[in-house]
């Protein structure tokens, strides 16, 4: 491999604790970042010297993410894969994905949880420690909830400026 590329390939691993990725999967989306063609499995696991399980689900992962897609080359049975280019629609991309992975489900779990402790509170009919907690995690739930407005609102303003309807 290209020693550039190499250097690359190496920051995106070591970034990846950073961005809640195994280290595998940030060397396949550095490789194809840095690729001038698709590459097939194969390839990605020869150029970094990872097992076809690793590849297999780092692949997984990306395509899930949104950040890369399949390419199919005419008279090749392999699948060929290749990274969004555009750095700014692939942030998009992870943004929409944390939100609807990580934000929307937190923001529902603190929600059910304080319903669970209103209903504990009218079932005793008494003030009980829980007040705390609610309160807390009332803070929590009003953070979530912006964090997604914020995010909604980057969205709106990404798409905009990328041209899109």
């Amino acid at each position: 491999m290209d020693p550039l590329k190499e250097k690359i390939v190496a920051h995106w691993a070591d970034m990846s604790p950073c961005w809640a990725i195994s280290r595998s999967t940030a060397k396949v989306h550095a490789l194809l970042l840095t690729s001038e063609r698709p590459l097939n499995a194969d390839e990605i696991k020869t150029t970094l010297s990872l097992s076809r399980g690793n590849v297999s689900m780092a692949l997984r992962d990306l395509l899930r993410w949104g950040v890369i897609s399949k390419v199919h080359k005419s008279a090749e049975r392999k699948e060929h894969f290749e990274v969004q280019a555009d750095m700014w629609k692939a942030l998009l991309q992870i943004i929409k994905e944390r939100r609807r992975r990580e934000y929307e489900p937190t923001l529902e779990l603190l929600r059910e949880c304080r319903h669970e402790l209103q209903t504990r509170k009218h079932k005793s009919k008494t003030d009980s420690p829980d007040a705390t907690l609610d309160g807390r995690l009332a803070k929590l739930e009003k953070f979530y909830q912006r964090i997604i407005t914020l995010t909604e609102q980057f969205i709106a303003a990404g798409t905009f400026f990328l041209g899109k309807p």
